[in-house]
Order: C-alpha cells, then structure tokens, then sequence
C-alpha cells in the first residue's frame, strides 16, 4: 500500500512539473510573439538607435540569455552597440580567426554552440558555456551579429532560435529602409544645393 502511495505522489509530481513546463513554454511564446508583432508594427517608424533599442530588448524577452551582445559590422568591423556586460575586458579575443563574430561572418548563417568546451570557438564572454549567434542579413551582406550566450549549457531550444532568427530577419529590412531613406534625404539635399547655385549664376549672368 506504502509503494503505491509513494508511486502516486511521484506520478502528481511528475504531473504538476509537466504542466509548470508547458505553461511556461505557452508563456515565453506569447512574450516572443509579441515581440515580432512589435517590430513588425514599427517597420517604417524606427530610426537607427530605436531599432537597436527593439532588437536588443526583443532578443532579452525571446531568449531570456543573461549576456546579449549587439554589433553592427562596418567595413570589417564589429562595433558594439548594445550590451548586457561590458566586453573591455576581453576585446582582444574579438580579432581571433576562431571568434564567433568572424565564423558567422564568413559563413553567413545562425550558429549555436549548445557547449562551448567541446570546441574551440571563442565566444565573446570567455566564461560562456553556450552561444548562439544570428547574423543580421542584409540583400548584399551581414548588417550586424546577434550574440547570445549564458554560463549553461544547451541554453537556447529550438524556438528561441526561429524567434530570433525572424527577429533579426525583420530588422535587416527596417535596416536597409532607414538606409535608403538616408540615401535619399542626401540626393535630395545635394539636389537643393546644386539647384540653388544654378538658379544664383543664372541670376548673376542676368544681372550682367
């Protein structure tokens, strides 16, 4: 009788954890799922600095990851725009061939490491035991690296990855938007310049 007890309070347990999971994983989607409604809904209202703030928050609520890092890759270059913890101590592990920024440039794709000892990548927080890291791309390039990494291991699931992936997916666009509209407020500019001094030498040669 006492095993049959004992068996049927593991088995509640066992349920009652289950069901803890489940809601759990019904909530983290609900909250990923309003971050790419979110974003989604501002795709032609952010500036620059807005989507960073977006992005880099969206990927905090996805991945719930306690170190994220957000770069922007300029001419070769992996410049820091936000963070969770300062990357000053451990900079010089960023211009490694094995760092994770440079793999993920050259192959132009998502790249999760569920444990970071069975290889020799190097993560941007050396103490990492997890990565993941999601390339921003553009139509002709990488804009920027997602990075998201924690002290244990097989942190990210599979949805976190899809999530992050749309959301980083959804920024590109917002991305090269704001680029082109830059491009075009200085054609128009240098128009009005170049305008304004035709319109100034006509006016001379009348004069004269």
């Amino acid at each position: 009788l006492e095993g049959n007890v004992e068996k049927g309070i593991i088995a509640i347990i066992e349920d009652v954890t289950d069901r803890v999971k489940r809601e759990e994983n019904y909530k983290k989607q609900i909250r990923s799922l309003k971050v790419l409604n979110d974003i989604q809904k501002s795709i032609f209202t952010l500036d620059r600095e807005e989507l960073f703030d977006k992005l880099f928050e969206g990927a905090i609520k996805i991945s719930n990851a306690p170190f994220v890092y957000l770069f922007l890759i300029k001419d070769g270059n992996f410049l820091l725009k936000r963070s969770t913890k300062s990357v000053l101590d451990y900079s010089k592990d960023l211009e490694s061939p094995s760092c994770i920024l440079k793999k993920v440039l050259s192959e132009r794709r998502t790249i999760y490491i569920p444990y970071t000892g069975e290889t020799d990548i190097k993560c941007v927080n050396p103490v990492s035991n997890s990565v993941l890291a999601v390339p921003i791309l553009g139509k002709e390039k990488v804009l920027g690296i997602l990075v998201l990494e924690s002290l244990e291991r097989n942190s990210f699931k599979q949805d976190d990855i899809l999530n992050l992936e749309t959301l980083t997916m959804q920024a590109a666009i917002i991305f090269e938007n704001i680029e082109l509209l830059e491009a075009l407020r200085e054609s128009e500019a240098r128009y009005r310049v170049l305008a304004e001094q035709s319109l100034t030498g006509v006016s001379l040669l009348q004069d004269n």
